[in-house]
């Protein structure tokens, strides 16, 4: 009798848990691990204005959607800015990947001064 109450709650516990939705995630990551596996996998195929556009238009519509860009994305954003000659572009998502992970600051303050020199 004990075990067949412990098997009914079980069951439950079970189907409750089948029907639950799945927890969305916290960030949306989009194509940037992809593009930067491209870019390390081999630097001279990758196209850094076609990176740039896509991952900066995944941003733009992130925003949009109320989601957050993952912790990164504007920092490599930045890198990709810097490798095509744009610093002050650079700037502007180093600065941006500051103010959405404050965490980063100490990293992205270090290679902000590195950009001066």
């Amino acid at each position: 009798m004990r075990c067949t109450k412990l098997a009914c709650v079980l069951a439950v516990c079970l189907i409750t848990l089948c029907a639950c939705e799945a927890p969305k995630t916290l960030y949306h990551w989009g194509r940037y691990e992809d593009s930067v596996h491209r870019l390390l996998e081999d630097p001279d195929k990758t196209n850094v204005p076609e990176e740039i556009r896509g991952l900066s238009a995944e941003v733009e519509r992130d925003l949009a959607e109320g989601r957050r860009a993952a912790p990164g994305v504007h920092a490599y954003l930045g890198y990709l800015y810097y490798l095509s000659g744009n610093p002050d572009s650079a700037r502007m998502e180093f600065e941006a990947e500051k103010a959405a992970y404050p965490e980063s600051q100490v990293f992205i303050d270090g290679v902000l001064r590195r950009m001066k020199t």
